[in-house]
């Protein structure tokens, strides 16, 4: 059995952890570890140890179920059979897949979505490096797909979802929704945003509005338009 021993080790008393054990016979302390003086034992409880291994903690169980759903879905591959190849590092149906996990997960600003992918697993199930990701890596080469792209790929997806999980098409709601942007009136790039009157009330900005297609269960959607 172990015990602590008080040693007189000059003025100081010192401390030592010994087991007892017989030696030829009788029973004899046998030193395992010098813990030192009152002050120095003290001084060590006090003081936090430093960490064996550095920790980090991340954002990952969503994540890597949305993730895991996407590739189920094969959206990678069908997003870079639709749209053209990006001169970025990052692939297109990379930059897709982020976006979506944004949306998903954790609805943001753009300049806010570099610093959350960082806290996630996202970087490590995408197997790209977090430290140099920003917003233009995942925002700017969306701006290179057309409007044809996004209606092919939106076909394709929606044939495996109703497929695969099954959906029920006997009974679909279409909604429609209204919104204002911050669209300079100067801005022609963007023909879908005229002047007009929308439900928000907002008569100096210049609204749309989006259509979506819905199941009843879930719900799923089928098609959008805006």
């Amino acid at each position: 059995m172990a015990s602590i021993q008080h040693v007189k080790a000059g003025r100081p008393t010192a401390d030592r952890r010994v087991e007892s054990r017989r030696v030829n016979g009788t029973p004899r302390p046998i030193p395992r570890r010098h813990l030192g003086t009152a002050d120095q034992l003290l001084h060590r409880l006090l003081t936090p140890a430093p960490p064996r291994c550095p920790l980090r903690s991340y954002q990952h169980g969503e994540v890597a179920a949305r993730k895991a759903l996407a590739d189920r879905l094969g959206l990678g591959a069908l997003i870079a059979h639709h749209c053209p190849a990006s001169r970025r590092a990052l692939a297109m149906g990379t930059t897709w897949g982020l976006a979506a996990l944004k949306r998903a997960v954790w609805p943001c600003a753009k300049r806010a979505w570099a610093p959350w992918a960082q806290r996630t697993s996202g970087p490590r199930l995408f197997a790209i490096a977090p430290d140099p990701l920003t917003r233009q890596d995942c925002w700017a080469p969306l701006e290179a797909v057309s409007g044809r792209a996004l209606e092919a790929i939106e076909a394709d997806l929606t044939r495996p979802v109703g497929h695969d999980f099954q959906r029920q098409l006997a009974t679909l709601f279409y909604d429609t929704a209204h919104f204002f942007t911050y669209l300079a009136s100067g801005n022609e790039r963007s023909p879908r945003a005229p002047r007009g009157h929308a439900q928000p009330k907002r008569g100096a900005l210049r609204p749309g509005s989006r259509a979506v297609l819905v199941t009843r269960e879930g719900p799923r959607p089928l098609s959008a338009d805006v």
